[in-house]
């Protein structure tokens, strides 16, 4: 009992003179990705076939939150993707990515890190790909994530949402910018 208050007594003294035993905390800011669980159809996503019998739809029958899910509807052949609105990031800063995703299929969550980009002008060199999660759907809606730093020439990034070999959902996308607070 006495080495507890002891303990408690200098744990109290740490925290009162302004030390921590633990002096870091990351903190997550909002969500940078636009319409995350497709409540709003797919505004602000843009669908692309890579490979032909690849169709992608917003469902309404499955949902990990909300009402809405992402499906790439594929046969074997089939390949496609899905592009997030364009969100402004900070070089060399980490980055909290999550999706929940199921189904029968694979699947990859990429970022693509860019210098420049607007709507009229890409400049492809000033580009980074990076594949953060990548995995086999389950039956039940399965939660993947991921920590990354942006590349130190990063000044906007997308999310690209890619599934091949079966069908398979994805919802709730996110993408927080992690702070590291000082204590």
């Amino acid at each position: 009992m006495k080495n507890l208050v002891l303990f408690c007594v200098i744990i109290f003294s740490c925290q009162f003179l302004g030390f921590t035993l633990f002096n870091h905390n990351l903190t997550k800011k909002k969500n940078l990705v636009c319409n995350s669980s497709f409540e709003n159809q797919p505004a602000k996503w843009h669908f692309y076939i890579i490979k032909a019998n690849a169709i992608g739809e917003i469902d309404s029958t499955e949902a990990a939150f909300g009402h809405n899910s992402y499906k790439f509807k594929e046969n074997t052949s089939g390949e496609g993707f899905l592009h997030s609105c364009v969100f402004k990031v900070n070089p060399s800063t980490k980055y909290s990515v999550s999706v929940w995703v199921k189904g029968a299929g694979k699947f990859q969550v990429q970022v693509l890190w860019w210098k420049k980009y607007n709507d009229t002008f890409i400049d492809e060199s000033a580009q980074h790909l990076k594949i953060v999660i990548k995995g086999n759907g389950t039956s039940q809606w399965k939660e993947s994530k991921n920590v990354i730093e942006a590349p130190s020439d990063a000044r906007k990034a997308y999310i690209r949402l890619i599934a091949f070999g079966g069908n398979v959902w994805f919802d709730d996308v996110n993408v927080h910018q992690l702070d590291i607070i000082q204590h």
